[in-house]
Formats: C-alpha cells, structure tokens, sequence
C-alpha cells in the first residue's frame, strides 16, 4: 500500500469511527485533547496533514478503540472464530464502554455458570 494510500485509508478511518460514535469534529477534538480542536480533525479527515502515532493514539482513546483501528483497512483476520461470535464482537465494539463492560461482565457470569452447570451435571 503506497503512502497516499495509507493517509487515505487513516483519514476515511477516523471519519467512519467518529460518525459511528455520533461525534462532532469538535467534540471528538475535545475528548482526544486536542488543542487544535475540529479544525485538526476536519484535516486529518481530508487528508491533508497525517496525524504522527501519539495523535493517533489520543484519537483512538477518545474513540474507545485500538490503535490498529485506525491504521488497518480490514480487521484483524480470526478464521477460527464462528461469524456470529465476529459479529457479536463487532456490534460489541461499537457500544460505550460503560455498555460494552456491563455486557462482558454479564455475559462472563452467564458462561462461568453454565460452566458450573455442566460440571456438576457430569459429577451426578
């Protein structure tokens, strides 16, 4: 992939991250710290500046994603993993944090107890 390749890919990145959380440039600009404010990210989004890695790394916390989020085109490749749980995962993804721990919290319960469940079944 060639360089004007990547800062496309990196700016389109941002933009489909902060429309899919229902953020303004501004208020993205605010949660990343950005003193710079929306007119930073209205121009990463265009791609007329490249944002170096620890702004990368700012608007990714602010996203609530990974780092690789923003620099990788395609998701990581998980070929064992069955396309529900990927698509689970993908719809967990774009929750809030609050939501997505209370979710992951919950569902841990539910499979350490099944996990339980089945044991005990096995023992009787």
């Amino acid at each position: 992939m060639g360089t004007r390749t990547k800062k496309h890919a990196v700016s389109s990145l941002i933009r489909r991250w902060r429309l899919e959380r229902g953020l303004s440039q501004e208020e993205l600009a605010a949660k990343a710290g950005l003193e710079s404010g929306s007119k930073a990210i209205y121009r990463y989004e265009t791609g007329r500046v490249t944002p170096g890695v620890d702004i990368l790394a700012q608007i990714a916390d602010a996203l609530e994603l990974p780092l690789d989020a923003l620099v990788r085109e395609q998701p990581l490749s998980l070929p064992d993993v069955p396309e529900d749980v990927r698509d689970f995962a993908l719809k967990l993804a774009s929750l809030e944090r609050r939501q997505r721990r209370f979710i992951i919290d919950a569902s841990s319960a539910i499979i350490d107890g099944l996990g339980r469940l089945t044991n005990s079944e096995t023992e009787q």
